[in-house]
């Protein structure tokens, strides 16, 4: 649980890191909305959802720079979130929950499922949702999203804390073992295709529009080639001596955003095997998690934070 263990550290840390300065004048804050911590971010139709040790909120981006809360759901320490056809599937200490949100302004539970175990990241494809947790990784049969039954289990015994979903491929991290690549063509029994090498210790991945990317806390940024499924390569890599350790990424555009403890880092991509560090935004504390929208960015930090990018 690397990702989520070290969030009351970095608070703690941050508190001698804000008076440094942003460090780039392409990167400002724009605005934000101020809580305890912000652990996971979604993006849907101009909503955000934003888990908390509260559960999660729901943010209107109407207003890009002035998100408005409209509604939240209350819920035990929540590390992980996925929102699809007005459904949040919510990783909530050792829970899947269910959240109808269709009224943003009042979130309904619909159902959960236990896991053993702390659930940390979830993503869902056609009618399964993919737990990952402290125990493995689970598959339930959401079909009826108000009673998520288990569909199968498998990675058992091994941390997993981050997962994405792209052409019917699931990409896990798995700190143990490193960034683990599974075939879902049959859902209940994803098989493993590759495991990339160099990758130990990955907390979170991104996948990019050719790439995927892998926040490898204290071993920095990895680049991985992923046009040959059956042989991903690392082909590059991003790490600085400035005691930061990365823990989300969001790539846009061929610019890669690092949320590294402290600071959000910026890095140009158009030489995949040497990325170079463009950017950088200092005054932040314990950023877990970020996405894009267009010039903005939203990082779930302590509470809500807008920054703009403007190359």
């Amino acid at each position: 649980m690397l990702k989520k263990i070290i969030s009351v550290l970095l608070f703690l840390a941050a508190l001698f890191s804000l008076s440094g300065c942003d460090g780039s004048q392409n990167l400002r804050r724009v605005g934000g909305r101020r809580f305890d911590i912000g652990y996971s971010i979604d993006l849907k139709d101009d909503l955000i959802y934003l888990t908390s040790n509260d559960g999660f909120y729901i943010y209107s981006l109407a207003n890009p720079t002035k998100p408005a809360r409209l509604g939240a759901f209350e819920a035990e320490p929540s590390f992980g979130i996925f929102v699809k056809d007005e459904v949040v599937y919510l990783a909530s200490s050792s829970q899947l929950i269910t959240v109808d949100v269709s009224a943003p302004a009042s979130p309904v539970r619909m159902g959960a499922y236990r896991m053993e175990g702390v659930a940390q990241a979830a993503a869902v494809q056609d009618q399964y949702a993919y737990l990952g947790g402290s125990s493995g990784l689970y598959v339930l049969d959401v079909s009826d999203p108000s009673a998520p039954a288990l569909a199968a289990q498998f990675a058992q015994g091994q941390e997993v804390s981050g997962l994405e979903i792209k052409d019917s491929i699931l990409y896990a991290a798995v700190p143990s073992r490193g960034v683990q690549l599974f075939d879902l063509s049959d859902p209940l029994s994803p098989a493993l295709v590759a495991t990339v090498g160099g990758t130990r210790g990955v907390v979170d991945i991104h996948i990019g529009d050719q790439l995927l990317y892998a926040a490898c806390h204290q071993g920095g940024v990895k680049i991985i080639d992923v046009s040959d499924l059956d042989h991903p390569s690392t082909i590059g890599s991003f790490w600085d001596d400035d005691g930061g350790e990365a823990l989300a990424l969001w790539e846009e555009g061929g610019t890669l955003f690092v949320a590294d403890n402290f600071r959000i880092e910026v890095l140009d991509m158009q030489d995949p095997a040497h990325p170079q560090e463009i950017g950088e935004y200092s005054r932040v504390s314990a950023a877990h998690d970020l996405v894009g929208n267009g010039p903005y960015l939203y990082i779930a930090a302590q509470g809500l934070i807008v920054l703009r990018w403007d190359p």
